[in-house]
């Protein structure tokens, strides 16, 4: 998710989704993207995908070097740089909190 922000376009940002396809032999691979925007994004992910898209122009607002930092953040290691901006500590936890969701999503049955 941290990487499909900062590589995000438009304002609202879009979430290029890869189409998998699988070749005769087995194997997958991307045939093109599905561009994912707040206006077609599935019910189910609609809040999730809101969340999301609201964090985007913070995160690329900032210094590329914190981006490793918000990445730090996520994974429960400690920062390089001390003491953070305020913004980095924002950006990663709500990443984590994301994530959080994204898993509870992943895990619980769509109704």
């Amino acid at each position: 998710m941290l990487m499909s922000a900062i590589f995000a376009d438009g304002d609202p940002p879009v979430c290029e989704i890869p189409r998998v396809q699988t070749d005769p032999s087995g194997n997958q691979y991307a045939d093109y993207t599905v561009p994912l925007t707040s206006k077609n994004s599935p019910d189910a992910l609609k809040t999730l995908f809101i969340s999301w898209a609201g964090v985007v122009q913070r995160l690329k607002a900032l210094d590329p070097r914190f981006h490793s930092e918000i990445a730090r953040i996520i994974c429960d290691m400690e920062p390089l740089e001390n003491p953070l901006l305020p913004q980095v500590i924002f950006l990663g936890d709500t990443r984590s909190l994301l994530l959080i969701n994204v898993d509870r999503s992943c895990s619980s049955p769509m109704i």
